[in-house]
């Protein structure tokens, strides 16, 4: 129970804002005020996915991403034009499934 204390501390404070880091910084503010997403924005993102990464809730891995050239590009940008305009993310987009994996020596194995 112990480890399972810990996992839910760990994971509550993880996605907790820290006002101190946010002090002297502007947040995003109005979206109403910024241009939707380039096609070339899309692109150097896609360009610097990590591979070798476990993919995510959609299974889609960073490799197939890149390997899909120009026409993932372009369908990717469709994607976040929608979710730009639409000014709401997919439910199936914020799914997040934590996996705690200790150590070697950690949780008294």
């Amino acid at each position: 129970m112990e480890v399972l204390a810990r996992i839910k501390e760990y994971t509550e404070n993880l996605y907790k804002t820290n006002k101190r880091q946010l002090r002297g910084r502007q947040l995003l503010g109005n979206v109403e005020d910024k241009p939707e997403p380039l096609i070339e924005e899309v692109r150097e993102a896609m360009k610097k996915l990590k591979s070798g990464k476990s993919p995510g809730y959609n299974e889609i891995p960073a490799e197939l991403w890149k390997a899909s050239g120009e026409a993932g590009v372009r369908l990717m940008h469709d994607i976040c034009r929608n979710i730009w305009q639409d000014k709401q993310w997919p439910q199936e987009r914020i799914k997040v499934i934590f996996v705690p994996l200790p150590k070697a020596g950690e949780w008294g194995s």
